[in-house]
């Protein structure tokens, strides 16, 4: 099978030249920000495309509107090549909006507190009033208060994108648990088993 890395170059390749950056799931690898290995490729392109297994490797092509193609940076995947992968808090804010592309929002919380060092938290904020997804910012905000993490500036910037619906915290889990009225979220995953997480 393909080395991990060389997978990053592999979608690079079959997408030339429509550009791309590595995203979601994959972005978590390779930020160091799961502890899991991860078998499908996410890549994030501007116009649809459909999914496609090369060499027994599975690539999700994730569509983003103009309006959302924006994070990345370029790394090094291996010792010659580089590839674009959403940035720290890019992808974070990414897998917030959508906890499904990356194994559901206890990922992305073990992925911020592994990381919680190295966030940059005004970026993050600038970044979430420029995607302006409602349940991502609630989702954030919520995990950087369980953790106790943030600036109270950082808390209050999240806090005022707060709109009146309910949002699920974990979308991937099922529809039940208490209303938290102060992020507007419906807890369906056990804030103690997300302080576990990062634990062990």
């Amino acid at each position: 099978s393909i080395p991990m890395a060389d997978r990053y170059v592999v979608a690079r390749e079959v997408l030339d030249p429509l550009p791309c950056y590595i995203s979601y799931y994959s972005a978590m690898e390779l930020h160091q920000m799961t502890t899991q290995p991860v078998n499908t490729v996410y890549v994030t392109v501007p116009r649809q495309r459909t999914r496609r297994t090369i060499t027994g490797v599975e690539y999700r092509f994730v569509y983003a509107n103009p309006r959302a193609f924006w994070g990345w940076e370029s790394i090094w995947a291996t010792d010659q090549e580089r590839v674009q992968v959403s940035d720290l808090e890019k992808t974070l804010l990414d897998c917030a909006a959508r906890p499904h592309l990356c194994g559901g929002l206890g990922e992305v919380a073990k992925g911020l507190w592994l990381r919680k060092d190295d966030l940059d938290e005004e970026q993050l904020v600038a970044y979430v009033k420029r995607l302006d997804r409602k349940a991502a910012a609630k989702r954030l905000g919520f995990l950087l208060e369980t953790y106790s993490l943030g600036r109270p500036e950082t808390i209050a910037a999240l806090q005022s994108l707060v709109n009146p619906s309910y949002d699920l915290l974990d979308p991937t889990l099922r529809d039940e648990g208490p209303y938290r009225a102060r992020w507007r979220l419906r807890i369906n995953l056990d804030p103690e088993e997300l302080k576990t997480v990062v634990r062990t």
